[in-house]
């Protein structure tokens, strides 16, 4: 218990909640990216602060929870050896996932259907839209568990490439990335995604992946890993956090200024053009001084815990999987308040997240829950 590495634990717890205020937040200023959308009057300040919010966040939160995941996945195949790794993932990632799609899922999508559609008689029962849509596989909608069916995919490569490796002999230690490094690996990723998303436009989804994202998720999660196997996280350079801390705030103004001066209405999602252009290449930038910000923050100042945040870090991952339904809710009583949508967007993110975490300290104490959840 004294080797945890407790601060990692309340980073995943944070990121958890920033993953709910996200989503609350799109609800409000990024229309078409979640299941439910409460139309602004017009954009205001309100606005645009939540929009800054949704891409801040996108440069850094989901990197940073596959850097996490890619830091345990070496220790926990180690020790349990290929076939009891797999099997545990399956179970905590793949359960989660096919409980989603067919359960959750089907009730998020027929209740905004509902709300949507002004004329309820023409609107089918929800029997009838299970059996027509999802039965079908008409619509196999995983929502924020893509990430569940990324991880799968991850740690499958993961145990298929170290057993084909065999090789346990002990190898040189790699250093942690110099500033050098982690600017140029910045910049390919960020070639590397500005020409991804002239395929894979962001909002392409397949099977819920955004391919627009994953060459920094992969370059994120291969971090992790190697953190791991070389210890970088014993002692990370302050002098790097630094510096890429400051390139980090260099970047923030440059993508909201691009968007004043330049054409806003050419899109950042995809295209040869120069909006597409400068975010790919404005994130990378973004992220890696933000996680790396964080991390150093938390490993130093947040490395111990008590009765309640060992409960709290204990539910973020069921809080993961359940908040859609929670905010859905609330986002639909919330809509007919009328209130401004700033306020809205507090109120959501702060019921959407107690709830959330009340709701799944219950489902954990459902027998044979803990196992999986």
């Amino acid at each position: 218990m004294n080797n945890r590495l407790f601060y990692m634990d309340h980073l995943r717890t944070f990121l958890t909640i920033l993953v709910v205020f996200h989503h609350a937040a799109t609800t409000y200023a990024v229309p078409g990216s979640w299941y439910f959308f409460d139309t602004l009057q017009k954009p205001d300040a309100s606005f645009v602060l939540m929009l800054l919010f949704v891409f801040i966040n996108q440069a850094f939160f989901m990197g940073l929870f596959f850097f996490i995941a890619g830091y345990f996945v070496p220790s926990s195949f180690d020790r349990k050896g290929p076939k009891p790794f797999l099997k545990d993932r399956l179970m905590r990632l793949g359960i989660p996932l096919i409980v989603y799609i067919f359960l959750i899922s089907p009730v998020i999508l027929y209740t905004t259907t509902l709300h949507y559609n002004a004329n309820a008689s023409k609107v089918v029962s929800f029997w009838e839209f299970y059996r027509t849509q999802i039965l079908s596989f008409a619509i196999t909608e995983p929502g924020p568990l893509w990430f569940l069916l990324a991880l799968l995919v991850f740690n499958a490569v993961y145990a298929l490439v170290s057993m084909v490796r065999k090789d346990s002999a002990p190898k040189k230690s790699i250093p942690f990335p110099s500033v050098k490094v982690l600017l140029l690996t910045a910049t390919l990723i960020g070639l590397v995604t500005f020409g991804i998303r002239q395929i894979f436009p962001i909002g392409t989804l397949i099977f819920g992946l955004n391919f627009g994202y994953f060459p920094a998720y992969i370059v994120f999660f291969i971090a992790g890993i190697m953190a791991y196997r070389n210890l970088w996280l014993t002692s990370i350079p302050r002098r790097t956090v630094k510096i890429m801390g400051i390139i980090a705030l260099v970047f923030l103004p440059i993508l909201p200024i691009a968007a004043l001066i330049l054409n806003p209405t050419l899109s950042t999602g995809g295209g040869l053009n120069t909006n597409a252009f400068i975010y790919a290449m404005w994130e990378p930038f973004v992220g890696f001084g933000i996680s790396l910000l964080l991390l150093a923050v938390y490993r130093k100042y947040s490395n111990q815990t008590n009765g309640f945040l060992r409960s709290v870090d204990a539910t973020s991952y069921t809080v993961y999987i359940i908040h859609s339904l929670v905010l859905i809710a609330y986002s639909i009583w919330l809509h007919s308040a009328q209130m401004p949508p700033f306020i809205e967007f507090l109120i959501l993110g702060g019921l959407g997240t107690i709830t959330s975490y009340l709701l799944a300290m219950l489902i954990r104490k459902i027998p044979y829950a803990k196992k999986i959840l």
